[in-house]
């Protein structure tokens, strides 16, 4: 017994006064579970200690007793529900990383969707820009067809038709101008003028003894060009009706490089 009491001896106190450590305290009653005597001086020790309250003289504790007293209850209410504490934590967790992951995908898909839009954006100014395209075709091929139906009409009224023959490095070239006496208007049609190099231009021109006058300047695109004439003066009012070739500017004066040559 003497053994017993002495191995638990230290601890018995401070068991009897409930001022163990957990661990302490466990170690106590599982000691005392297997050992009769020391569970014996156990409850002896505590008995004693029932009776300090009735012979000591009652004295009030410092206020730092009650501190401490209120820090071990509130460790040992920590220590005995971790589990709670635990759950709370994870559950806490949880519900962070599902909000991460939703935000994350909210991102993402804001940005897929913002991507989307700009392809459609992008798409629809191509669609834009093509209309935009084809509306300006379609006005220069109706400007291209009133100015061709106005030709027709000029060619159809056309009471003298005038030869032009090819001269120089055009010697395989001809045309034709179509003309009513008494109108400044008129339509001149070649036919095998070569395609000039970049900066030059054939010029058309009419002339009497005393006068040349400059009029329409082309480069034709296909081997049968109408050129349309709007001299200052009726057609029948000049002798002569010339092509040139000129810089890409024109000229006042006519060169010496004619291609084409017909009286009027």
């Amino acid at each position: 017994m003497e053994m017993h009491a002495e191995h638990i001896e230290e601890l018995a106190e401070g068991y009897a006064l409930g001022a163990l450590e957990p661990g302490e305290r466990v170690r106590v009653e599982q000691h005392i579970a297997a050992c009769p005597p020391c569970k014996r001086h156990i409850d002896s020790v505590e008995d004693t200690t029932h009776m300090l309250a009735f012979v000591a003289t009652p004295v009030a504790p410092p206020p730092r007793c009650k501190l401490k007293l209120m820090e071990k209850v509130a460790r040992e209410q920590f220590l005995q529900t971790p589990t709670r504490r635990s759950r709370t934590v994870n559950a806490m967790s949880m519900w962070a990383a599902v909000a991460t992951v939703a935000f994350i995908m909210s991102g993402a898909w804001s940005m897929r969707l913002q991507q989307q839009l700009s392809e459609v954006t992008g798409a629809q100014n191509q669609i834009q820009g093509q209309l935009a395209s084809l509306q300006t075709e379609r006005a220069t091929m109706t400007a291209q067809i009133a100015q061709l139906t106005t030709l027709e009409s000029v060619v159809v009224a056309a009471e003298a038709v005038r030869s032009l023959h090819g001269a120089g490095s055009a010697a395989n070239a001809s045309a034709k101008t179509y003309m009513t006496p008494g109108k400044n208007e008129a339509v001149l049609i070649v036919h095998n003028l070569p395609q000039l190099p970049p900066g030059k231009i054939y010029q058309v021109w009419v002339a009497r003894p005393e006068l040349q006058q400059p009029l329409t300047m082309f480069n034709p695109v296909d081997t049968t060009e109408p050129v349309p004439l709007q001299p200052p003066e009726p057609m029948d009012s000049y002798n002569w009706i010339m092509v040139t070739i000129e810089d890409a500017a024109g000229a006042q004066q006519p060169s010496k490089d004619t291609v084409l040559f017909g009286e009027l």
